[in-house]
């Protein structure tokens, strides 16, 4: 296996565990991804699961992995584009009221994509109750000092992720 690190998707804290690459004499070495929409989705998962404040990058993946435009997060949080857009740039910090409500919209996005993964044996339901939402709870539960976490995948090189840490 080799740690692959997958900034393909906008963030620099994912790291995928894979078989071996494969040779491509003009490149180096080419990693094949497959299932990219499931791998987004245990990215996703990794991101609601972890215990730090969510980064402007995560931010930005979660809402373009779920479909939103900045105008219907804004519409959605009850703030302005402009806001949305931001904390985006990473220009002002995402409030903890906010970041709890967007953790409780994906899970629900989540749960709604639950039936598209059953043919790969992923029960997206019972990773997601793993964030044991308790939204009164959620500031006790996320660790604002803490900068990072990295988010770890192993893939077994067939339609397979498993999350390993977040």
């Amino acid at each position: 296996m080799i740690k692959y690190h997958y900034t393909e998707c906008g963030l620099d804290n994912v790291y995928i565990y894979c078989p071996d690459p494969i040779q491509d004499d003009a490149n180096g070495k080419v990693f094949q991804i497959k299932s990219i929409g499931l791998l987004h989705t245990i990215i996703s998962i990794g991101i609601i699961l972890h215990q730090y404040a969510m980064s402007y990058k995560e931010l930005k993946f979660l809402r373009s992995e779920f479909g939103f435009t900045a105008s219907e997060w804004a519409r959605i949080l009850r703030t302005d584009v402009a806001r949305v857009l931001s904390w985006e740039r990473g220009d002002e910090k995402i409030p903890e009221a906010t970041e709890v409500l967007i953790r409780k919209l994906v899970t629900d996005r989540l749960y709604d994509r639950a039936s598209e993964y059953l043919e790969y044996d992923l029960d997206i339901r019972h990773l997601v109750e793993k964030v044991g939402f308790d939204v009164s709870d959620m500031s006790k539960r996320v660790d604002r000092s803490v900068l990072r976490q990295n988010i770890e995948i192993r893939c077994d090189g067939q339609h397979s992720y498993t999350l390993e840490a977040a």
